[in-house]
């Protein structure tokens, strides 16, 4: 979701985008080769095709190829105003720290990995990351310093595999700890357990005081933050052929994208905050 609550979809090698506005779904460009991973900054949104990061304004609606990688690209990820890119190229792959003012590539490092998903961290400035491809799976951060514009240390979790890894990675809002698809949470200073939610999920946002979590069996999950096991259910649709796939909040509404696989429709509900909290 971008800065003026515009959603954006990818399928394939597709990219779409939903105004709530007008209650329309656009395609905005269908590319030569597969989309490989998007992310979004204010309005620009950067798409991942091949070996090479396209970016869109929102606003102008103009696409346009601002860096070319050496191999395949894998991830894309915001920290701040940079781009980190993930690409194939080096040692395990490499990841790239590249300037979005300019898409100007100031350092880079080997020996990392790609990952589906992230939070980034300015407090601890680090890019929080699950090494897919790995055996096993693990959390890992990246080091990143926005002032001098260089990669820092990439280094893994204490525990290798003792606990059961999976995406999406998410950051509560103080930055203190991470939690994961599983419930598990994770103390970012120093990726040490915590502790294990008594429910997973599909994704998870954060309010100022409540944990809001998109439930398996899509249901909406409402939790306090201090208080996470007194938990509320609300449903938020009935359609068994739809699938929950994120959870989003702009401007006092929470959205719930689904997916209906049959014909890749997608459906967008919206909620007020305060009525599913209250």
């Amino acid at each position: 979701m971008d800065n003026t609550g515009k959603i954006y979809i990818t399928t394939n090698r597709s990219l779409m985008c939903y105004d709530w506005n007008s209650n329309k779904m656009t395609s905005l460009k269908t590319f030569d080769q597969d989309i490989r991973s998007i992310a979004i900054r204010e309005n620009v949104v950067i798409v991942a095709e091949e070996n090479r990061i396209w970016s869109y304004n929102s606003e102008t609606q103009q696409f346009a190829i601002q860096f070319t990688a050496p191999c395949l690209l894998n991830s894309l990820y915001i920290a701040g105003d940079y781009l980190v890119a993930n690409d194939e190229s080096g040692a395990w792959s490499t990841n790239r720290m590249i300037r979005l003012r300019d898409f100007t590539e100031v350092d880079s490092k080997d020996w990392v990995d790609p990952s589906a998903s992230y939070a980034y961290s300015p407090l601890h400035k680090k890019i929080f990351t699950i090494n897919d491809g790995t055996i096993p799976l693990d959390i890992c951060y990246h080091q990143i310093d926005t002032e001098t514009e260089k990669l820092g240390i990439y280094n893994d979790s204490p525990y290798h595999g003792d606990y059961q890894i999976k995406h999406p990675i998410r950051l509560y809002p103080d930055e203190s700890r991470l939690i994961m698809a599983t419930g598990d949470i994770y103390r970012t200073e120093d990726l040490r357990y915590i502790r294990t939610l008594p429910f997973s999920h599909q994704d998870i946002v954060f309010t100022s005081n409540h944990i809001i979590q998109l439930a398996e069996d899509s249901t909406i999950r409402i939790t306090e933050i201090d208080n996470p096991y007194q938990m509320r259910i609300q449903t938020t649709y009935k359609d068994l052929e739809l699938e929950g796939i994120r959870l989003l909040i702009h401007d006092g509404y929470l959205y719930t994208v689904c997916l209906k696989r049959a014909t890749w429709q997608v459906y967008i509900f919206r909620q007020v905050i305060h009525s599913v909290i209250d």
